[in-house]
Parts: C-alpha cells; structure tokens; sequence
C-alpha cells in the first residue's frame, strides 16, 4: 500500500490536484465540519472552453466546403467513475481541459514510462467518450446498425454538395483498400498504425470542422471494432482495451504502445509509410484549410464575361491530404484560360517560410518544425522540456526534406519523418489572347495577301481554342509544320501560339513530244516537273532537242517556249495538261572532192555513238599513175611519172549513215610517150614507153647494164713519216665500193694508239665511177695517222700496270712512276695533360702533277712539277679553365711530308666549401672547407660528420646540397674565395610529449647527445587522474561511497635544441561523471536526490546526509558545498548544486513543480489572497474544536 500511495501522491502532484480524506484526531471525527467549510472555497469561476475554428471570408464567396455545418458547435463530454484498486476506493476523475493538462499527461507518461500497462494507469490519465459518440453500444465496444445507417444518409448528402460548380472538387484521397474508415460522413480518417505480433491496429480520424478533436478506433486485425473514444485537444488516454495510451495535442499528437508492444505506420494522409517498429507513432492533426480561385489577363486584371458581368472567385475549403480540383469556368471571345501547373492538387496547411510545428513524445522531448523554402523542407530542432516547461535545444537542427522517413532525431530513440504535405496556393487562371492562323507562302511571305486570323473558341472548353477552317487553294496544299491539313481544319494543341500554316505549291508536269516526221514515228517524251506556278523549267526538253540535233535531225517546227512559262494549276492526276510538240526530219550530208572526209570519221561530231562513213562514202576522189622506173646504173634516172585524178559525189543519211545516191568517176587528164635517158657506160633496154590513160595505177621498168672498176686506201704514219698500208676494192660501174677491209684496218690503228689526222674514206654509199682502170684505180682514198697521247692527272688518274690502249692485246702499261699524280700530307697538333683534352687539330695539304705518255711507244714524253693549294694556319690552343698549356700557339710550314706537334696542360688548385645554417636563430653555424686541384674529386666526409653531429643534438634537415655522387671540383678561379659553395640548413627539431608518447624527467631529449637537455618534471606530466566521491552519512547502514573517475590529458611540445617548451594544449577529458541517484533507505530520506556534478581536475568529495522523515530537513553542511575556488560553470542543461531540487523534499511534502513563490496553506491549496476572511473563521473553529494543531508550513523552491 506504500508503493501505492506513493505512486497516486506523485500523480496527484503533478495534475495540480488537492485530495481530501478523513482524519481522525483525538478529539473525534471532524470531517462533516470540515467538508462544510471546504465547500464555501470551491472557485465556481473554473471553466473549460473548447478550441474553435473560424469559417469566415471577407470579400469572397464561399461556395463549397467539404466539412459538415452539424459539427459547428461544441460537443458536450459526460463524465463517468472508474475503479481502482488496492483499497477499492471511488474516486471521480475528469478530463482537463487547461493548458496545465497538457503538461501533467507529459510528466505523467514520463514518470510511467517504465510501467504503460498496469492497471494503475488507466486511473491516472483515461478519460471518457464525448457525449456524440456516448451512444455506441457498450461504450468502449462495437458501433450500433443504426447509428452507421444514419451515417450512411449523412455521407450522402455531403458527397452530394461537392457538386455545386461543375469542375471543382474537393475529394478525400486513396485510402489503402484494408484500411479501416470512420464511418461518420463528419469525421475524416487520416492515420492507420498497426501492432507488431498481435495484429492489432489503430485508425483515427478528426471531425471535417477542423477543431482538432480526434477519434481513435481500435480494431483488431479482421477491422473489427474493439474500442473506440474521442479526444479533445490537449487530452490523453490510456486504452483499458490496448494498453495503449493516445495524446491529442493542439493539431498533433501521439500514440504510444504498451511495452513491450511496438507499432508499425501502415497509413498517414501525409503520404508516410514505414514498417519499422517504434515504441511510439507521432502524428499532425489534420486542419481546415481555404485556397482561392480567381480568375485574370495576363495584366492581372480581373475578367469580364460575354455578358460584361465580371468572373467571381471561388474558394474551396478543405483538410490536410483531401485532393482538389478546379477549373476555368466562362468562355471569354478570343481568350483562353491557362490553366495554372496547381489546378488540381492536395490540400496542405504549410507553404508560409518560418511557419512552426511541433510534435511532443511526452517523455520531455519536443520537436519544433520550421518550413525553410517553398519545396516543404523542414528545419526540426529537439529539446528537453523539464517539468517546469523550460526548453533546452538538443544537438544542432537537422533538415527533413519531403518524403523523408525513419531519420534519427539524435536523441531518445526518436525517429522523425516529414510531415509536409505539398502545399495549398491560391490558384490563378489566366485569360490569354488566342493565338493566330497565319497563311504563308512556301518562302514565309503572306500567301496571296491573306492577313493572321485568330483561333476561335472551343464552345465546350474555356481553356482551348476551336477548330479552325483552313482556306483551299487549287494547286496548293496547307501543311503545319510539314503534315497536310484538309478541309476539315485542326485543332491548335497550344492556344495561345500563333500556327503558321504555308501553303506548299502541288507537283506539276508538263510534257514535250518529240515527233519524227521522216520515219512517221514518235522518237520520246520528256516530262518536266515542279510546282504549281512555279516556271517551267524546259532545259530538259532543250537538251533533248539537241541531243536529236546532234544526232542527225533537222528542226521542223518546235512549240518549247522561248520565254518564261509557268506551271499552271491544272490537276495533273491523269496526265499533263501542259504538251509541246517538236517535229524533226532526217538531215542529209553531201561528200564531194570539196567537202571530203575520212572513213571511220563521225557523220554527226556531238553524238558519241553516231554512224561513221564508210570507206566507200568517204572515197570520193581517186588518183592513178604511170611510172617509167629505171634500174641498173649507179644513178639511175629518176621514175618518170604522169598522174590522172578521178572524181564522184556521194549523199548520205545523217540519221541512219545509208547512202543514198552517188555520181560516176571522171578524169580531165592525159599519160604522154617518154623516151629513156642516156647513162655513161650503161645501156637501157627500152628506149621510148608509151601506154593509155585508164583508172589504175600502170609502171613500166627500164634496166640499165654497167662495166667492171678498182679502188685503192692507202694509210700513212705522219708522226714516223711512213707508208703503212694499202688496200684494194675490186667491183663494176656503178656498184658500191665495199670499205669494210679499209675500215677495219683504220680500226685496228687506232686500237694501237695511233690517232685519226684526215679520212677520205667515203661515210656514205660511193660506186665505182666510169672511168677506165687499165692503168691503174682511178679512185685512190688517203688515210693519215699520228701517234696518240695520254695525260695522266689526279682528275684521270690510273693505276700501274693498266693497258695504255684496252683494246690492244699486245699494248704497252703504264709505270709507277707513270700513275703517280697525286700526294696528301698533315699537321696534327695533340693535346694532353688535361681531363677532358681537346681534340687533336689536324691540318690537310693535298699535293698533285701531271704526266703526259705516247700511246704507241708506252714512253713517257714529260711530267709537271708537284703543286699545292693548301697553306697550314697557325693554331692557337685552346683554354681549359683550371689548367696552363705550354704552348700558346702552333704555327708550322706547309712542306710536302707528315708531321705531329704535341701540347701539355698543367692542372691549378681549387677550394669547396661547405656552410651550415640555423634557420630557427637565422644564424651561421659552422664553415667547413675542402682543398684539392681542379678535376680532382671533393672529400665530404668531414662535412657529413658535420651534419651528423648536428642532428644528434635536436637539428632537424631543412635542405642539404652536400652531393650524394662524386663531385669534382671545377674550374673556377678561387682566388677571391671558393667558387663551389654547398649550403646545408637546418632548424631546431621538435618533440611531442603525449600520453601515447610518454617520458620520465631527466630523460634525454636527445639520446645521441651527450650534453643534451632533458625533459623538466612539468614537460613529463601529460596525464592527472581525478574523482568524485559521493559520501552518505546519517544512517545505522549508510551506502558504500559512489565512486567515479576522470582522466585529463594534455600535449607539450619542446624545442630538442634549447630543450624549451614551445607549446602546450589545454587539459582535457573524454570522462564525464553521471548524475547519482541516492538509495532509497527505509525511513530516511537524503537531503539530496540526486547528484550531479560537473566533471573538474581535481578531486572533490559530496557528503549526502540522511535525516529522518520525520525531521526537518537540515542546512546542508559547508562540507558538502563546492569550493568557490574550484567550482567551473556548469553546462547549459545541466543543474547546479546551488539550483533547488524537488528531491530535496520527503515524499509527503511534494507539491506541483510549477508552484510560484506564492505561499499556499497545507492541503487546501488556497492561497492568502483569497477568501482571507473566511480563512479566519476556518482557524478560528478549528482552534476551538482541535486546539490548533501544529501543522508544518510547505516549502516550495
């Protein structure tokens, strides 16, 4: 019974309400005494309102609505008892109406959280049924047959009255086919959850009048009605069915399942859905929401009708999710109404940027939406609320898009979902001018003059235009953008385009025949397209008419226009209306001696395949001949010839190339008798030819008979001055001498090497003459020699023991001495000493001379002196930087034989130096230095023990030139100091001491350094360890001390070289100590409930002292007090130890935590403003009849 009344005294505490009981003191029963008194101070100025909502537009007519006007009233709530348990007292609960409510069911489910589905509960926050749903049967159970008949009618009637502008709607959505409805035509169903494992669920609707008030329906998994019970805003309760306690917050609210039940989200108006399990479901109470149509120009100015009445507006009215459409109503002349891109859409309370919504999980915390754009997404902030309604932001806000779902809020295992729904916006339908037909030619010019013709209305549709007639021109056909539109017109699919319709020109054909007049008989048909009066294009048929020119027709007559003629508009479907006849003839061509031609020759030139003459057409004139030829002597006489010339003439088809007729041959001319010439030592056969003149060719031969004769060649060697040779030819008058021996001898002299002075040897044909050889030859032929030469020269050279004449087997060779013509000779200057020597200069001189040898004899007639053109220059040596040469210059003469000069470099000293820099101290460090000659290779290794030294000692590598491969020293003069200079610099290294990375003092920084610096005791400390001891004293028993630890850490960062430190962070904790609940003791309570302190380096003991119930509750010690000293800010959601606690009290003397400092009198509650008088009387009865019993005055903090 403890527990118990312990439990109903914190509820009674938290709801603000004053319980009453009998007491019995030692003077005897009071309670009719005291009850009589209590009943003068009972406020009967305490009143409930109820939430409402107004319908009224000002400047607008409302002309639909989706709610019913039965529901415009408040609705009466009965009240009635339940029982509860333990010691079977009645008591009468009530449902609350005030804001305090509110708050009381949130602290009374938080402080139930852990027990949802005892009993006890159903008394702490049920409340009952409102009077209009009272009648179901069995209150908690099934609907009556009557009542959903009645329904029925209602619904019915309010379908009916959605009809009263044609066009506009306001409809409620696709519910899943499963789900279960509120039958009630009044009442709108917009969520559905579900159970985990038990199939149990969940529909709530609200009443269409939007004042929040909600209906819960409990059915089980066949929708079978288990429980149903309204809720007005800011009430809660608990389901004695279910377990399940329902919260109506102002337009949101909850329903949290019994542990260890869990729900699932099968349906929201909203569009959410999820099958994950949560302990609770939140919801937004659907409100009533107004939109208005209106209608404008694109001006914004209002719309006047056919009739000059103006458009009126109107305004739909609706809840959160109902579906809407609308409409353009009147059909304005040469207007269209565009109808907006949200003329039909759902219903939505959001759309204002910064508009606020909340959803409260009664267990403190709260989320706050905020609209932040037009596209619904929300910024949802979650705080803790304490039980004195003081909010605490929780995390930082996050952003809820729409359709997002199951997004962990951060906190409590909150899961949040968007609750937007896309918005209501006042709808505007704009009236647009129709668009045009605009007729255009096929070149985007009017179309025979006609002006744009605007659209007309559709009768049947104020937001399209009609059909529009286009105009039929014969030869033309309308197209819209390429498709052809016949009479019957089309349909403009945007109204308020202009369409252009271009009238495209119809094919057209006109026809040429071409007629042979000559075989009767049509050669072809040439058909010349295009367009409607469009110009005929005849070059075709020109071309065709030449083609036949060419051929070998004539021209008879030609109906081809020779100007501009156009396609007319005729159909052509069953042939042209447009024929041009040509008449042709076959062409003649007349071949006469004065016009010849050549057989194979064309007949007609411009026709590729044209017949050509035949050798008989072509032979048109003949020429034949007598010859008188005479043969025999070695110059015969020449042919004696007479000629005769024979003619005809022959006509020809120039089409078919057929003769058609041709002359006889004729002569004018007349062969004479010829009589033989006279030859010296020969005589002809025929002295006198004489023959007729007849049409061939006639030769007569007159031969001639010649005598014997001799001929001499005689070669002479002018050279020797002697005779060589003489040959003989032998032959008749007038035969040809053969010289073939004559020329072979002279060819084997000159193969000898004789050369050629004169040659009568005849190079033509020559015959024996007349004359008379019996005292000799009378044609004797000369042919002098000479003795050839040869030069040899470096142009012509030869080499020793080649023929002088090639073509002599027995030729004489020439000598080495004979061959040599030609000599080449150096200077080289080579250079050593240095190591990379230049290349040996070298100079050429080419030497030559000439030899001059007779080609018979082999001997040598003379020879030139040796020559040169080549001079040698003097050559300077060339400088090596870091070496001398012993000579500056080589200057030698240019003689004909090889010669070498040689030149020595000596190699000069060289300096490197390499330096070391602090750039921490921008200091020089050191300077090391390197000796050696030029080319020789540098020792760095002093100056790498160098670099060494200085990293052992805390220097760290900034850059180092010092070469990693051999380097030479160059060539440089380092007289005025090195030339190669390597530059290593360095900074002081750093070290980080964290609590990963340990030290201990005196440990060196640098362990390689025997004078380093160490680590000083406060560079080592990087870890404290603390605690915070809670003590209990006051007890027989008192509990163990409540022990908790923090680690602080820190890094220090230290310079290796000077051992300093260069930085250190801030002490810090991942720890942080709870907030410790003291135990419970039997008949003791502690003068603090619980404690929570801030986590702080240092170690801090809090002393909690026990007193019994019975007692005042003492000072707290100064002990137990934080020092001023040590005590840091608290966070911002955390309380302080100098902040008053409600567990500061014992349990009797818990009073509402919203309490002001106002001080009340103990159990009544009434305050001392109120009814003092009568409080006067109160105590003055009392003290007669009770003798004024102390009674202890309440503290409130």
């Amino acid at each position: 019974m403890a527990k118990r009344n312990r439990e109903l005294l914190l509820q009674s505490g938290t709801n603000e309400k004053q319980r009453w009981a009998i007491r019995k003191l030692s003077i005897g029963v009071v309670s009719v005494f005291i009850g009589t008194s209590l009943f003068f101070l009972i406020d009967s100025n305490t009143r409930v309102n109820a939430d409402s909502i107004s319908n009224e537009l000002s400047g607008q007519t409302i002309i639909q609505d989706s709610t019913s006007n039965s529901l415009d009233q408040p609705v009466s709530e009965q009240e009635s008892a339940s029982p509860t348990t333990g010691n079977q007292e009645a008591k009468a609960e009530s449902t609350n109406h005030s804001n305090n409510q509110e708050t009381a069911s949130n602290k009374s489910a938080s402080n139930n959280n852990s027990s949802e589905n005892s009993e006890d509960n159903y008394v702490a926050v049920e409340t009952k049924q409102l009077a209009q749903t009272s009648n179901r049967a069995g209150g908690d159970g099934e609907i009556s047959t009557d009542s959903i008949s009645e329904n029925k009618t209602k619904l019915a009637k309010a379908n009916a009255d959605t009809t009263a502008v044609p066009g506009f709607s306001v409809t409620d959505p696709e519910y899943p086919s499963e789900m279960y409805r509120d039958p009630n035509p009044e009442h709108y169903s917009f969520l559905w959850v579900g159970q985990t494992g038990n199939g149990y669920q969940t529909v709530i609707s609200t009443n269409r009048n939007g004042d929040g008030q909600i209906h819960v329906f409990e059915l089980d998994q066949s929708n079978t009605v288990l429980n149903s019970f309204d809720l007005d805003k800011n009430q809660s309760r608990t389901s004695r069915q279910t377990g399940v306690t329902y919260f109506n917050d102002e337009y949101a609210g909850l329903v949290r399942a019994g542990s260890p039940r869990r729900w699932t989200l099968k349906y929201e108006v909203s569009g959410g859905k999820s099958d994950h399990p949560y302990n609770a479901i939140s919801f937004i109470v659907p409100r009533l929401n107004t939109q208005v149509t209106s209608y404008h120009d694109e001006d914004g100015n209002d719309i006047i009708d056919n009739n000059s009445e103006k458009i009126e507006s109107v305004v739909q009215r609706g809840l959160d999710g109902q579906k809407y459409t609308t409409t353009g109503t009147k059909l304005i002349n040469g207007y269209y109404a565009k109808a907006p891109s949200n003329a039909q859409g759902t219903m939505s309370p959001y759309g204002k940027i910064g508009s606020k919504y909340e959803k409260n999980w009664h267990d403190g915390y709260i989320a706050e939406f905020t609209q932040i754009n037009n596209a619904g997404d929300m910024s949802v902030q979650m705080y803790r609320e304490d039980r004195q309604g003081n909010r605490t932001p929780v995390n930082r806000p996050m952003i809820i898009k729409p359709g997002d779902i199951d997004v962990y809020s951060g906190v409590n295992n909150i899961y949040l979902r968007s609750i937007y729904v896309p918005q209501t916006i006042d709808i505007r339908y704009v009236y647009k001018k129709l668009g045009n037909t605009v007729p255009v030619d096929e070149d985007n010019n009017p179309f025979k003059g006609n002006t744009p013709t605007q659209y007309p209305n559709d009768p049947n549709d104020p937001t399209k235009a009609g059909k529009v007639v286009i105009p039929q021109y014969e030869g033309y056909t309308p197209k819209i953008n390429g498709v052809p539109v016949g009479p019957d017109g089309f349909i403009p699919t945007d109204p308020g385009e202009d369409t252009m319709v271009v009238y495209t020109a119809n094919p057209a054909t006109a026809l040429v025949r071409f007629v042979d007049d000559t075989d009767s008989r049509n050669l072809t048909n040439v058909e010349l397209n295009g367009k409607t009066e469009k110009t005929i294009d005849f070059g075709k048929a020109n071309a065709q008419l030449k083609f036949y020119l060419d051929r070998g027709y004539k021209l008879v007559t030609s109906e081809i226009p020779t100007m501009e003629t156009k396609f007319d508009t005729k159909d052509d479907t069953d042939g042209p209306s447009q024929v041009f006849v040509v008449h042709l003839e076959h062409d003649t061509v007349t071949v006469t001696p004065d016009n010849p031609v050549d057989p194979g020759d064309k007949i007609n030139p411009n026709d590729p395949d044209s017949p050509t003459y035949t050798p008989d057409q072509a032979k048109v004139t003949e020429d034949h001949s007598l010859t008188v030829h005479y043969v025999g002597a070695p110059n015969n006489p020449a042919d004696n010839q007479q000629h005769s010339h024979w003619t005809r003439e022959v006509t020809i088809d120039k089409v078919t190339g057929k003769t058609i007729s041709s002359t006889d041959w004729t002569t004018t001319d007349s062969y004479a008798a010829v009589k033989s010439p006279e030859i010296t030592g020969y005589t002809p056969d025929k002295e006198v030819v004489n023959e007729p003149t007849v049409r061939e060719d006639q030769e007569v031969t007159v031969t001639y008979t010649a005598n014997s004769a001799t001929a001499l060649v005689r070669f002479i060697d002018e050279t020797e001055n002697r005779n060589l040779s003489n040959i003989e030819s032998k032959g008749k008058t007038g035969e040809t001498i053969d010289f073939d021996k004559a020329n072979a001898q002279l060819k084997f002299y000159l193969d000898r090497g004789y050369k050629l002075v004169a040659n009568e040897i005849p190079t033509t044909e020559t015959k024996f003459d007349t004359s008379d050889d019996t005292d000799g030859p009378s044609q004797v032929f000369i042919v002098r020699l000479e003795h050839d030469t040869v030069t040899v020269t470096p142009d012509n050279p030869v080499d020793p023991g080649d023929k002088i004449n090639p073509n002599d087997p027995d030729s004489p060779t020439y000598t080495p001495d004979q061959a040599k013509v030609t000599e080449d000779h150096s200077l080289t200057v080579h250079y050593v000493g240095a190591p990379n020597n230049p290349a040996d200069n070298q100079q050429h001189s080419h030497w030559t001379r000439e030899v001059t040898i007779d080609k018979v004899t082999g001997k040598t007639i003379s020879s030139t002196d040796w020559v040169t053109t080549d001079s040698y220059v003097a050559v300077k040596t060339p400088e090596i930087a870091g070496y001398t040469p012993d000579k500056e210059v080589v200057n030698e003469p240019t003689v004909r034989e090889n010669r070498e000069v040689t030149v020595t470099y000596t190699a000069n000293s060289a300096t490197a130096l390499v330096r070391f820099i602090d750039n921490t101290e921008n200091r020089n460090l050191a300077d090391l230095e390197s000796k050696g000659k030029t080319g020789e290779t540098i020792d760095f290794d002093k100056a790498n023990a160098q670099l060494k030294f200085y990293l052992d000692r805390g220097y760290k590598l900034v850059a180092n030139e010092i070469p990693t491969t051999e380097t030479k020293f160059d060539t440089s003069d380092d007289t005025d100091g090195p030339s190669q200079i390597f530059i290593v610099r360095l900074e002081h290294d750093t070290i980080t001491v964290t609590p990963d990375n340990p030290v201990e003092p005196d440990d060196k920084i640098n362990p390689n350094d025997p004078d380093s610096p160490t680590y000083t005791p406060d560079q080592a400390n990087v870890v404290e360890d603390h605690t915070l001891t809670i003590h209990y004293v006051g007890t027989p028993n008192n509990p163990a001390d409540n022990l908790q630890h923090s680690r602080w850490t820190r890094e220090v960062t230290i310079d290796k070289v000077t051992g300093k430190t260069i930085s250190s962070t801030d002490w810090t904790t991942t720890d942080s100590y709870a907030a410790v609940k003291s135990p419970e003791i039997a008949g003791y309570a502690p003068y603090k409930e619980v404690v929570d302190e801030p986590t702080v380096r240092e170690d801090r003991v809090i002393t909690v002292t026990y007193v019994k119930k019975d007692q005042e509750l003492p000072v707290p010690p100064e002990d137990d007090k934080p020092s001023q000293n040590n005590q840091e800010q608290p966070k911002p959601n955390e309380t302080t130890n100098n902040q008053p606690k409600q567990g500061n009290k014992l349990p009797d003397q818990i009073v509402n935590s919203k309490t002001t400092d106002t001080k009340t009198l103990p159990q009544t509650g009434v305050g001392p403003d109120n009814n003092q008088a009568l409080l006067g009387s109160l105590l003055l009865s009392l003290a007669v009849f009770l003798g004024l019993p102390y009674k202890k005055k309440q503290r409130t903090k």
